[in-house]
Formats: C-alpha cells, sequence, structure tokens
C-alpha cells in the first residue's frame, strides 16, 4: 500500500506487511533498509507536500497504525516526532 504515491515513481518500492485488527487493515509495516534510499519513495507522495514548506518541523501523528507517517516525517527530517495511536496494545 503505497497511497498517494506519484505515478511517475519508477523505482524498486520496499516490501511491506500489513496489520490487521478484527478483520480490517490497519495499515502496512514497511521494511526499512540499511539507508536511507530505501525511504526515497515517500519524498514522492502527496503527503510529503507539508515537508517542502517547512524546514524541521515538529509532527504530531494521530493513529501512528503501521508507522508510515512516522517514516515520513524522520525521512524528511522533522525536528520532533510524536506518535500516538489507539491501540492500547504494544
Amino acid at each position: 500500500m503505497f497511497p498517494g504515491l506519484s505515478l511517475r515513481y519508477s523505482k524498486d518500492l520496499p516490501s511491506q506487511l500489513a496489520i490487521l485488527h478484527d478483520g480490517e487493515v490497519l495499515g502496512p509495516i514497511t521494511h526499512v533498509g540499511d539507508d536511507r534510499e530505501s525511504l526515497e519513495f515517500l519524498h514522492h507522495t502527496l503527503q510529503a507536500l507539508p515537508y517542502c514548506l517547512l524546514n524541521h518541523p515538529e509532527v504530531l501523528v494521530i493513529g501512528a497504525g503501521g508507522g508510515m507517517d512516522v517514516l515520513r516525517a524522520f525521512s524528511h527530517n522533522a525536528g520532533k516526532v510524536v506518535a500516538i495511536d489507539q491501540n492500547p496494545r504494544p
């Protein structure tokens, strides 16, 4: 699942696993490689737009799910990232 990914992005995408809860998809868990190149696709998503407008923003992710938005924030050098989720289980 790569929502908002540009149709012009042609490089390989990382593998993913899905998080399911009570039969519903909560989101993907994306494999992160040893280098930042594995997260390059996050720079080609619609959700990356705010990071083009701000330098080192402080980010609050509500409903972190599989962590895609957290990865996006870190890959765009966010100054601080706080993630919360409604699921009480770690």
